[in-house]
């Protein structure tokens, strides 16, 4: 699938803007309250996201030098060893990290010339997929599903 690179920059715009419409809504003193999503709290999340963040970041590096990405780690390695590196930042600080990992997003985003975000583009074609298709798990879609599952875990809900 192709997107333009306008509706993809809009789209990471609305999904982060509603993620921190939710993080704005969650006491004080529940940020590190467990079983937000599985065990993880709020804080967990987001030392989770911002890794992922990072991601696809890695991968267009990688592209831009004609090479694909290979990480020898699971997903679940790679968050567990993400969490646990930021065991003592607190939520304010991961948070400042979010918003700095999503600016990275953004700005290359927005570096890359139109034609990139088609589906036969050069870069498409290193990274297997389109733009959209590298970014999107790892940052908007991402933002989504645990906008969800803090909006349920704050409503009292059972995630």
């Amino acid at each position: 699938m192709s997107t333009s690179k306008s509706a993809i920059l809009a789209l990471h715009r609305r999904e982060y803007d509603a993620l921190n419409d939710v993080l704005d809504r969650v006491p004080e003193e529940r940020r590190s309250e467990a079983g937000v999503c599985g065990r993880w709290s709020v804080r967990e999340i987001l030392a989770h996201m911002s890794f992922w963040n990072l991601y696809p970041l890695m991968e267009l590096e990688y592209a831009l030098g004609g090479r694909t990405a290979k990480f020898e780690l699971d997903d679940d390695t790679i968050n567990e060893r993400n969490i646990e590196a930021r065991l003592g930042f607190d939520f304010d600080m991961l948070r400042a990290e979010f918003d700095v990992t999503f600016q990275a997003v953004m700005g290359t985003l927005e570096s890359l010339p139109e034609e990139e975000f088609g589906v036969d583009s050069p870069l498409g074609h290193v990274l297997g997929e389109t733009i959209d298709g590298t970014f999107a798990n790892n940052t908007y879609a991402h933002y989504a599903l645990h906008r969800l599952q803090i909006e349920t875990w704050l409503d009292g809900q059972i995630t």
